[in-house]
């Protein structure tokens, strides 16, 4: 409702500048993104995206947060190659406009590697999350959950590719991360375990694989209910 009422007063000022318009288009159209709305938030995030532009006094870190907003919805919508184009973009402009190493081109070549193993350029997102990793490990440190997170990621690609030693030593790290920082029955628990367990199911280690499993299970029905 505030978005809604506040573009009708900047759409209906003659005096609103383009940028302060993008800015309420493009808060509506992440509501949506959220609702899964794609269609609508996609319209609206290129309106946005063409205020922007025309407007002088958008920096290119607002422009770079539409362009990633616009990679999400067409990457939800299985359009993977425009996916690409507009995270290509929007991680230019994060190298263009912050310190070199900083955690947010990091950040972006995470969203980029992920479009890249939908497309099945695997080698390709490999070496854009390794650069990642040393990133965000730079930045934060090594047991930073963002750190986990790319772990995790890097993980599943080598366990895709069948390099299980490799992919159960990314994501006992990853795991590990977050039982440091979460707890060891924290719901961030689940995904990793699940992934780890796939690892040892690919290889018919089914006992392994079934107690990771249970122990994310476990977790699961604690903070969910058995509804979850």
């Amino acid at each position: 409702p505030y978005y809604d009422r506040a573009r009708g007063i900047y759409e209906r000022n003659p005096g609103t500048k383009p940028g302060d318009l993008a800015n309420v288009l493009d808060g509506i159209a992440r509501v949506y993104l959220q609702q899964s709305r794609y269609a609508d938030a996609e319209q609206l995030f290129l309106r946005a995206l063409e205020l922007f532009r025309s407007d002088t006094t958008t920096t290119d870190a607002t422009l770079s947060f539409t362009y990633s907003a616009l990679a999400s919805v067409n990457r939800a919508t299985g359009r993977y190659e425009n996916a690409e184009q507009f995270s290509r973009q929007a991680l230019a402009l994060r190298e263009k406009s912050l310190p070199a190493g900083h955690p947010d081109i990091a950040s972006g070549m995470v969203s980029l590697a992920a479009i890249l193993v939908s497309l099945g350029r695997q080698d390709e997102a490999r070496a854009l999350y390794e650069r990642a990793l040393e990133l965000t490990e730079k930045a934060y440190g090594p047991e930073h959950p963002s750190v986990s997170t790319i772990l995790n990621n890097l993980g599943n690609m080598h366990r895709r590719h069948g390099r299980y030693a490799e992919a159960e030593a990314l994501l006992r790290r990853a795991n590990a991360i977050r039982e440091k920082t979460y707890g060891t029955d924290n719901p961030n628990l689940v995904l990793t375990l699940g992934n780890l367990a796939e690892v040892y199911s690919d290889q018919e280690k089914f006992a392994e694989a079934a107690a990771l499993l249970e122990r994310a299970l476990i977790i699961r029905l604690k903070h969910f209910g058995p509804d979850s």
